[in-house]
This record gives C-alpha cells, sequence and structure tokens, in this order.
C-alpha cells in the first residue's frame, strides 16, 4: 500500500481546468501546489477531433492542430443530459464524432487531466505511483450539483474518469485514437448501482465550485460570518450564489464553520461574451475576438462600459436569477441582514473593476452598494515551477484549492434544494438565530 496520499483537485472548466494537489508530508508542513503545465497554469478544456484522434489540453488559439474544435464541453454535457441547449450553451454545436456523446468526451477530459495531475505529483514529489495514492475531487457549479440528474451525470463522468485511469493507468499522451477512445468508454461504462456512492463519500468525488471556493473564506480569519453572495466569472459562463456563513457556538467561542446556500444559477454568458463585444466596438472580426483577452481592461479605460452595458447586465444575471430564488427562503430578519452582503468575485471576469462594479448594485434594487471583494492568497499555495503565487492567479485557482480539502475536513454546507420556501434545511438543523 502506498505510505503517501496526496489530494487532487480538478476545477475542470468551461474553457480552462486548473489542478492543484495537497501534500501533507511536505517539508515544514503541509502545502499545496498549482500544477504548472508548458509554463502555464491554464488547461484549455477544449477537445480537438481529427480524422483519426482526440486531441485534448489544446486551444485554437495555439494553431498547429487541423481539425474541428469542441469547447464548452461541460456546459454541453448539461444541456445534453436536460435537452436544454439554450439554458446550458452559448454559440454554436460543432456536430460530434460519431458513436460519441458529449458526456464521453467529458469523461476522456478528466482522465486526462487526472492523468496531468498524477504525472504532475509524481514528478514533483519524485515518487513513483506505486509510493502514493491520488485522491481526486472534480469541481462542478452549484446549481449542477443541486440537480439530481447533473449531479449523477457528472458523479458518472468522475467515476468512469478514474476507472479508466485505474485500469489503464495515465493518458500515454494528450491525445486517444477515437476508436480507442470510444472503447474505452463503452469497456469501463458503469451501472447505475455502480454509479452511486454514500452520501458522506459524494463530495470527495465532485463537490460544488461555489463550496471548495468558500472553504477559503471560512477559513480566513479576515472573513467574518453573516450574508454573502459568490460570483464567478469564467470565459463561458458565470456561476452565482447566494449564501451565509454560519457560526456555532463550541462552549468557549463562536466558530465559523458552516455554509448554507440558498440559491444558484449559471448561465452561459462570459468572458467570451465581454470580448465579443469588445471586438464589435472595436470594429474587429468576430473570429479575432479572443485576441483581446487579457486587455480588456485597457480598452474598458479608453472606451468606458456605456456601449456594453447590455454585456455587463447578461454576466450579472445568474447573479439575479440566484436572488430571486433565494429571497423567498430568507426570513425577515436574514432579508435585513442581505440588504448589505458583500460579493466575492472570483474567475477572470474578477480582475477588471468595470465588470466587478456591476455587483455593488443589489438584486433586489435597494439603494445600498455592496461591497465586492476578492480572496486572499493561501499561505500553503505554490507552483511546481517554484514561481511565486500572484494575486492576479487567485481568482482562477481558488476553486481547484478549495477541492483540495477532504471532505471531513471542510465546512458543513447546506445546498439550495435542502430549503424550501420558508423553512429549514431538510437535512441537519440550522439554528437560525446564529446568523
Amino acid at each position: 500500500m502506498p505510505g503517501r496520499i496526496v489530494r487532487l483537485g480538478i476545477d475542470y472548466g468551461t474553457s480552462t481546468s486548473k489542478l492543484v494537489f495537497r501534500d501533507p508530508l511536505a517539508p515544514g508542513k503541509e502545502k499545496t501546489y498549482l500544477v504548472i503545465r508548458d509554463g502555464a497554469f491554464r488547461i484549455p478544456s477544449s477537445v480537438a477531433i481529427t480524422e483519426k484522434e482526440l486531441i485534448f489540453g489544446c486551444s485554437p488559439l495555439d494553431g498547429g492542430i487541423q481539425g474541428r474544435w469542441l469547447e464548452s464541453v461541460k456546459m454541453r454535457v448539461a444541456g445534453e443530459a436536460t435537452g436544454n441547449y439554450q439554458k446550458y450553451c452559448y454559440g454554436p454545436l460543432p456536430s460530434l464524432p460519431n458513436g460519441f456523446t458529449t458526456k464521453d468526451l467529458a469523461i476522456l477530459t478528466v482522465w486526462f487531466l487526472l492523468s496531468e495531475g498524477t504525472n504532475s505529483i509524481s514528478r514533483f514529489l519524485n515518487l513513483s505511483m506505486n509510493e502514493v495514492a491520488i485522491a481526486a475531487t472534480v469541481g462542478i457549479p452549484m446549481s449542477f450539483y443541486e440537480d439530481d440528474g447533473l449531479r449523477t451525470v457528472f458523479l458518472e463522468i468522475a467515476r468512469t474518469a478514474r476507472r479508466i485511469f485505474d485500469n489503464c493507468g495515465s493518458m500515454k499522451s494528450n491525445c486517444v485514437t477515437l476508436d480507442d477512445g470510444l472503447a474505452l468508454v463503452r469497456r469501463n461504462r458503469m451501472s447505475a448501482e455502480e454509479i452511486g456512492v454514500p452520501y458522506d463519500e459524494l463530495r470527495n468525488w465532485i463537490r460544488s465550485e461555489a463550496e471548495a471556493a468558500m472553504c477559503l473564506a471560512v477559513k480566513s480569519p479576515s472573513v467574518s460570518d453573516g450574508p454573502f453572495a459568490e460570483v464567478d466569472i469564467g470565459a463561458g459562463t458565470t456561476n452565482a450564489s447566494i449564501f451565509s456563513i454560519l457560526p456555532r457556538f463550541d462552549g468557549q467561542r463562536w466558530l465559523k464553520e458552516r455554509l448554507a446556500f440558498f440559491g444558484a444559477r449559471s448561465e452561459p454568458f462570459g468572458m467570451d461574451a465581454v470580448d465579443a463585444a469588445l471586438a464589435r466596438q472595436q470594429g474587429i472580426s468576430h473570429d479575432l475576438c479572443l485576441s483581446l483577452r487579457g486587455s480588456e481592461r485597457d480598452v474598458f479605460r479608453k472606451t468606458g462600459t456605456y456601449s456594453l452595458l447590455r454585456t455587463l447586465e447578461g454576466i450579472r444575471e445568474a447573479y439575479l436569477l440566484a436572488w430571486r430564488r433565494s429571497a423567498p427562503k430568507l426570513h425577515r430578519p436574514e432579508l435585513e441582514n442581505f440588504q448589505n452582503h458583500q460579493v466575492f468575485v472570483i474567475g477572470g471576469g474578477s480582475l477588471i473593476s468595470e465588470i466587478a462594479d456591476v455587483f455593488r448594485r443589489h438584486p433586489a434594487g435597494h439603494e445600498q452598494r455592496l461591497r465586492v471583494r476578492q480572496l486572499g492568497k493561501p499561505d500553503d499555495l505554490y507552483r511546481t515551477d517554484n514561481r511565486a503565487i500572484q494575486f492576479d492567479d487567485v481568482p482562477f485557482v481558488v476553486v481547484a484549492y478549495g477541492l483540495t480539502f477532504d471532505a471531513q475536513e471542510v465546512p458543513e454546507t447546506f445546498t439550495p434544494n435542502e430549503f424550501g420556501l420558508g423553512d429549514r434545511p431538510k437535512r441537519t438543523p440550522v439554528n437560525w438565530e446564529d446568523i
């Protein structure tokens, strides 16, 4: 049996994915490490289809690959599972390879990410795979996690990818033939009975991204208990949640140790839509709009935001819809507390003040301006290339970081579907006087 257990957090993103692993036996103290691949920590989630192969971890912007590109595979899984592509997918939906479902492609993508993470752990720790055991957790949007059907689909993706890894080892390169990929998925397909796991094990297989990101907030001494919102502005999606950090008295002092989520929403509208709007404004071809990625702050400073108000409101829509779902569940004292809640903004959009500022307006229309804030840099997080973590890196990696904690080490969490209108949680009572 391996004597060292390392936990790998897989933030499987719509556009890019991030990997962080936690080593409890690191020199000096327990540490986490951000996986660097080809000089970067953002690993493209796109899948390229050539005549004979599937290629992972590359972007259409890289050039050199002649084939058909599938992007936003994660959101296409939600569209495929629910039959509602319009709700989850923004932009065109290129055809899939013959015989494949979007879920099949997601399984192979997670296998690729698990392989990349495992290989990095082995190299960095200078250990063979016989000497280390890898426990991996995959993040999904809170709105997916609380949906029974979508939660089961993504649990199947995580567990099937792990079965392929256990049976076949790491992906030998970043590509597989179409025939081999389809055969692997079919050969390792799991029955409904096999997919299910005990409730106390579920969050070690899949965990909501909002819960993972806010784990850092609960553990941070600079964040108090109280009402909050969390908005994750990614490339292709914006995910929003309304929640409270709840304290509990241990007999001597109050401790922050619970998260209660009242509402969540995912919308297929993010930085890609911002870049498309900026390109139109600048007279740049839509095909070249992603050339603006990383320079949005400069463009906003030159042009202002007036002509992009509709686009910015589209990004804010997830926040509004999450609030509308939450408000009917809140008692009057809670509603009063939420009049002045704080908003954590993460993801790439959080680094652009003109975008973050739209969340200063209360979703209920109150005049009170809200405080928008970012999470601080974890003091135990390092990079595998030994370079320092930068402040601008943090909004991209907090989800993967939070996924490296064992489920027993993270705050007790209540999801939105555990609250009825005006009801107490169905699972475990919350002392609402503590809020």
